[in-house]
């Protein structure tokens, strides 16, 4: 990324309030101090609203070899939580769940502070319904996949956790894109296959579906 590119970058409130909840070693690793304090800009607000730029991503980042990782081995502990959770594979998933959060954060040379797994927030329990230990599970994920490319959005598109905030300004009636769209370049330097993409996966818009969500 350019400088310019790395600085527009601006975290939002769920992200900077979950960890601040949490008390998580790695908020004051990955964003800067704003009006005193971690503080987030709302997710999805209105384009006419105007947005004092708050927290954003420590600059140091920008050369950590860390970033652009292909898959750690909390994404790992995550997977196998998720296919025990599923019942694929007989072994706990609380173990999976949580050997995940504790490698999500020492990768980060953090250290898990002694109550952060019994957190009311965090704590596994096995009598949760299935999708509210997907909702743990990839909550915590989505912290684990931290600048590992477009993976959060990948993981969302897949199973629908977390839950994100929806906000005042998001439109296509609140839905979140399952896809981008092709830039406009290739409508004048790659048409003839830019049509036969269109022609197999769908129309080039938003909502259509890739391949590997098709029911």
């Amino acid at each position: 990324m350019r400088p310019a590119d790395w600085y527009a970058v601006k975290y939002t409130q769920f992200f900077i309030n979950n960890l601040k909840e949490w008390s998580d070693p790695r908020l004051p690793i990955w964003a800067t101090i704003s009006n005193g304090e971690f503080e987030g800009i709302p997710g999805g607000y209105p384009m006419n609203m105007n947005v004092t730029p708050r927290s954003q991503p420590v600059t140091t980042l920008a050369s950590d070899n860390r970033l652009g990782n292909i898959m750690t081995y909390a994404e790992t502990q995550f997977i196998l939580a998720e296919a025990a959770t599923r019942g694929w594979i007989t072994t706990s998933a609380k173990t999976y769940y949580e050997t995940g959060i504790t490698s999500g954060i020492t990768q980060w040379n953090a250290t898990v502070p002694t109550d952060y797994l019994t957190k009311e927030e965090l704590a596994w329990d096995d009598a949760l319904a299935l999708e509210d230990k997907l909702e743990k599970i990839h909550l915590q994920k989505y912290y684990a996949l931290f600048y590992t490319d477009f993976q959060q959005w990948f993981e969302y598109r897949r199973t629908g956790h977390p839950v994100l905030p929806v906000g005042q300004g998001h439109e296509n009636g609140g839905k979140m894109p399952a896809r981008m769209i092709y830039p406009i370049v290739l409508q004048s330097t790659n048409k003839n296959n830019l049509d036969a993409a269109i022609a197999s996966q769908g129309p080039d818009d938003i909502n259509t579906l890739v391949w590997w969500q098709r029911p």
